[in-house]
């Protein structure tokens, strides 16, 4: 039996794939089946992992926010970040790999692309907690759910898009790995894509594209694409 969000320690003693919980009951369902169609009726994982998920959250239980303000803009990260694998250029790939010793999945400060906000579900979150977490680390934007606009069912993690609006920000902010913001108009976000400097282009794509559907009277917040799609 798949076990629910029990807590820090219950899962640490278990090692099984623990799905955190949703407000929305469909959707709940629906990762059920996706991770036993994925990994088992019963999934556990490495222990090795365990230092991983206490620090960095559940990799395959990620959640992302579309945030659009009263102008019809999307806020998009400029990250800060990049696994070496996907550093577009060779020369500095090869410098990772071949000369620092790096492995391909390392992260690096470099230029990571732009992003909506995004990440891993915390042991102990539910799947909208860990959206406004991430929204306000990357962005330091608080925000109000709104309703989910897309599921990403990824080869090994899922991660639901939510709409949200915004309740207080600000217009600049950087970390160490959030170079800067900027709000978008859809079709900006859609030269980020042609010109590839986006960190995820499908999910942003996939995003924008249900949001767009959204305004035109074509979906509904609310309505869960099928993980089998």
């Amino acid at each position: 039996m798949l076990a629910l969000n029990a807590g820090k320690g219950d899962m640490q003693m278990s090692g099984k794939i623990v799905v955190p919980v949703t407000e929305n009951a469909e959707l709940m369902e629906k990762i059920t089946e996706w991770v036993h169609a994925k990994f088992g009726s019963d999934p556990e994982y490495d222990s090795a992992l365990q230092p991983v998920i206490d620090e960095f959250g559940l990799p395959w239980f990620r959640a992302a926010a579309l945030v659009v303000d009263r102008e019809g803009k999307i806020l998009m990260m400029h990250e800060g970040k990049a696994q070496v694998k996907k550093l577009k250029s060779e020369a500095l790939r090869d410098y990772y790999l071949n000369i620092k010793g790096f492995s391909k999945n390392a992260w690096v400060d470099e230029d990571g692309g732009w992003n909506i906000p995004a990440g891993r579900i915390m042991v102990g979150e539910t799947f909208e907690q860990g959206m406004s977490r991430e929204v306000e680390e990357e962005s330091a934007h608080k925000v109000k759910n709104l309703g989910i606009l897309h599921i990403r069912w990824g080869k090994d993690y899922v991660m639901p898009t939510y709409l949200v609006e915004v309740l207080s920000g600000h217009e600049q902010y950087s970390t160490p790995e959030t170079l800067g913001i900027h709000k978008f108009l859809p079709e900006g976000i859609r030269i980020l894509n042609e010109i590839e400097v986006l960190r995820s282009p499908e999910s942003v794509m996939d995003s924008l594209n249900a949001y767009e559907a959204y305004l035109r009277g074509e979906k509904q917040l609310n309505e869960i694409n099928s993980w089998d799609e």
